[in-house]
């Protein structure tokens, strides 16, 4: 009988799920044992949006007390659902001045 290679989620998902669980963290299962999503509409939510809200109240606190108002919570809450750049490097604070300066070196490269 031949052994096969592990699986990725064998040989990468549970042992970082497991290391993540060490450092404190609570691993959530994607669905439940009936096979409905937990703690989103569907599995195409990236963002569990309750836990979001609920962290966000939690760690925004001064002296104890919440200081963000439910509106900017919800504000806060849509920037993370729904983010304005177009890919990754767009995250960036200075990207497309950066991006700029790169294609200006780039062209004086070029053209030596």
């Amino acid at each position: 009988m031949s052994v096969g290679l592990p699986t990725e989620k064998d040989a990468v998902e549970w042992p970082l799920i497991r290391r993540l669980e060490a450092m404190g963290w609570t691993h959530l299962p994607a669905l439940t044992e009936e096979g409905a999503p937990v703690g989103r509409d569907s599995l195409r939510d990236v963002v569990l949006a309750g836990r979001l809200r609920a962290a966000l109240h939690r760690i925004n606190t001064l002296d104890g007390q919440p200081w963000l108002d439910d509106h900017r919570i919800s504000q806060a809450a849509n920037a993370v659902h729904r983010p304005t750049a177009t890919n990754l490097l767009g995250t960036m604070p200075d990207y497309e001045a950066r991006k700029q300066r790169l294609a200006h070196l780039g062209a004086q490269l070029w053209l030596g």
